[in-house]
């Protein structure tokens, strides 16, 4: 299986949902999504099957892979709180976020690496540096940043419109 990213936008209030609506696409047919220890996602009719799902308002994303994966997603534009860098960011990491759109960026990368590594954000966030990792990518499509962490760091892309939704 190649890595895969779906994505779609959503105007559901339900993100959860969405987000599983967007997994039976990719999956094609519906899949029970239970939680391990460390709080991944993970799908028992599929076991060979790594996911990590994201969302935020206005958009859903669901990372697929044969080896542990995770994704984040962040809307562009939206406010980002004052000192989130300075809080959460490695000295390396506040340097290159002068702006929100870094700081999103950053952030995502952050989300990406965690969930991959099944650590959610129990850990001291400050001590986490992301930028250089050859398992990481960032880029910017459709109104979002999207950060995907997995070994390797390419993927399939696809954005699909959910059942029900009118796409844009």
């Amino acid at each position: 299986m190649t890595n895969q990213v779906w994505f779609a936008h959503t105007q559901s209030e339900d993100l959860p949902a969405a987000c599983r609506r967007l997994l039976a696409a990719a999956l094609g047919g519906p899949a029970r999504v239970e939680h391990l220890p460390g709080g991944q996602p993970w799908l028992p009719e599929y076991p060979q099957v790594q996911v990590s799902l994201a969302h935020t308002r206005g958009g859903v994303a669901v990372a697929l892979s044969e080896a542990p994966v995770g994704l984040d997603l962040e809307r562009l534009g939206r406010p980002v709180r004052p000192g989130l860098a300075d809080r959460y960011f490695t000295p390396t990491e506040r340097a290159y976020a002068r702006d929100p759109q870094r700081v999103l960026e950053v952030w995502t990368r952050k989300e990406a690496l965690l969930k991959r590594e099944g650590i959610g954000l129990r850990m001291r966030l400050g001590r986490v540096e992301t930028l250089e990792r050859p398992d990481l990518v960032s880029w910017r499509r459709e109104g979002f940043q999207f950060s995907f962490c997995g070994t390797p760091a390419v993927f399939c892309w696809r954005c699909i419109p959910l059942d029900g939704e009118q796409p844009r």
